[in-house]
């Protein structure tokens, strides 16, 4: 998720110095233009000059971020550089992203084991007003994974990364989240087509929103929920035409072209588009989770 990447560029470029300040620098500037894909060679410049914040930044880009596929080896490879960095000064408030890369990382393994720990991490006090981690430990109670699953325990959780998130100054991607989950479960009791709507009614959607293309998505799928087809068709297209404008600006992610067509050709069908409950749905995929599994 952008919104993880930004947290950390804003306290890491205070601290940094040499070489790794100037290639951080150079990160920051193309986040700030959502160009996560060019921001990536800076950071592992980055990286190379010693700094364990660019480690951090890489390992929780090629977990959660939407514009970038996921690649967990990366992933993986960037924590374990961060974890075998010599301590630098003022690195002390890098403590409190390592131990969410740690749990990302186990819930996005094959491995079940290790989901009951990821969770353990993500239920700590620190993190209790944490919209991000509010939201995936939200979806882990949605589809017992690492947890005993209760839907009314992830609906609490969802609503209080809703009402946590202002003081984040974040785009309001936990009501987003929140609505898409509504509108997409596997699960008929965990899903709300009103309630989705109640939360994106209220919400506007800028041209230069960094997170238009998945928005729209969202909102189209949310509006199919709720069996109004023919808005749903109408903004899942915008979704598409942003989509591929999108590409033409950053390849990496026209692997998600295809799932937005699924949808359109559902809505069209008249149907919405839901998750197979066979279809396992780790923590780190938020609004960037998608496959070609819709409702009959």
């Amino acid at each position: 998720m952008r919104f993880f990447t930004m947290m950390l560029l804003a306290g890491i470029v205070a601290f940094a110095s040499g070489c790794a300040y100037t290639q951080m620098g150079k990160a920051n500037d193309l986040l700030d233009d959502n160009r996560v894909a060019d921001a990536i060679p800076h950071l592992q410049k980055a990286v190379d000059d010693g700094s364990k914040a660019a480690a951090i930044e890489l390992a929780f880009i090629y977990l959660c971020d939407c514009t970038v596929p996921e690649n967990l080896a990366k992933a993986r490879e960037y924590y374990h550089r961060a974890q075998t960095m010599a301590p630098q000064p003022y690195d002390q408030y890098l403590d409190y992203f390592m131990p969410q890369v740690k749990a990302r990382l186990m819930l996005a393994d094959d491995n079940p084991d290790n989901d009951v720990a990821a969770t353990t991490i993500l239920r700590g006090d620190r993190y209790k007003d944490d919209p991000p981690n509010l939201d995936i430990l939200a979806l882990c109670y949605a589809t017992g994974q690492g947890v005993q699953r209760n839907t009314g325990i992830a609906k609490l959780l969802f609503e209080r990364a809703i009402s946590s998130e202002p003081m984040w100054g974040s785009h309001h991607m936990a009501v987003f989240d929140y609505a898409w989950w509504l509108a997409v479960s596997a699960d008929a009791d965990f899903r709300d087509g009103p309630r989705a709507l109640s939360l994106v009614k209220g919400e506007s959607i800028d041209k230069d929103d960094p997170w238009r293309t998945e928005k729209l998505d969202t909102v189209a799928a949310v509006y199919a929920a709720n069996d109004q087809f023919h808005t749903a068709v109408q903004i899942e297209e915008k979704a598409l035409s942003q989509l591929r404008h999108d590409i033409a600006q950053h390849r990496d992610v026209a692997w998600k072209l295809r799932y937005y067509e699924n949808r359109l050709k559902a809505y069209r069908a008249g149907r919405p588009w839901h998750f197979r409950k066979d279809q396992p749905i780790s923590g780190p995929h938020m609004i960037a989770a998608s496959g070609d599994h819709q409702a009959a």
